[in-house]
């Protein structure tokens, strides 16, 4: 149909855009934003668009040249994402980031990963302690969410559902 053809179009321009290093974070990331929304979905369990274009918002997550609000919204933007490119990145924003507002987030994108116990225990530790008090607080308080994730793994795991 011609929606389906205009829907793949745009898509693809999302796409092409999100790639491309030459335009404003901005852009790419409202692209992305586009992306995740409509034509991404279903590339992958717990993926939301290619691979290629995650990793391209990943590295703009981790930018410190970019100012703390747009790492924040990129960070932000990878909520939900369970792929596994995300969580050594999200781990390393959580450890170098000097803004908390995108460590925060960045707790936020982690807690979908709980299942995996270096997960579970840097947040257990930040929410024992950090260096910023929000950040400590938030982890805090998701850490029940990620205790359950945990549980959910190993439940899968002595199950013997685990198809790794």
């Amino acid at each position: 149909s011609g929606f389906a053809r205009a829907r793949k179009k745009e898509t693809e321009e999302a796409l092409s855009l999100v790639l491309d290093t030459s335009q404003p974070a901005r852009e790419r990331l409202k692209a992305w934003q586009s992306l995740r929304r409509g034509g991404g979905k279903g590339k992958g369990k717990g993926q939301s668009g290619p691979p290629e274009a995650l990793q391209s918002i990943i590295d703009l997550a981790q930018d410190t040249t970019l100012g703390p609000e747009l790492r924040e919204e990129a960070v932000k933007s990878l909520s939900g994402e369970r792929s596994a490119e995300v969580k050594e990145p999200m781990l390393n924003i959580l450890a170098d980031d000097d803004d908390p507002q995108v460590r925060r987030r960045s707790l936020e994108v982690l807690m979908w990963h709980g299942g995996d116990p270096a997960v579970l225990e840097t947040i257990t530790a930040i929410s024992r302690e950090d260096r910023h008090e929000g950040v400590q607080q938030h982890a805090a308080a998701i850490l029940p969410k990620v205790q359950h994730f945990s549980r959910e793994a190993e439940a899968q795991a002595e199950g013997g559902g685990d198809s790794k």
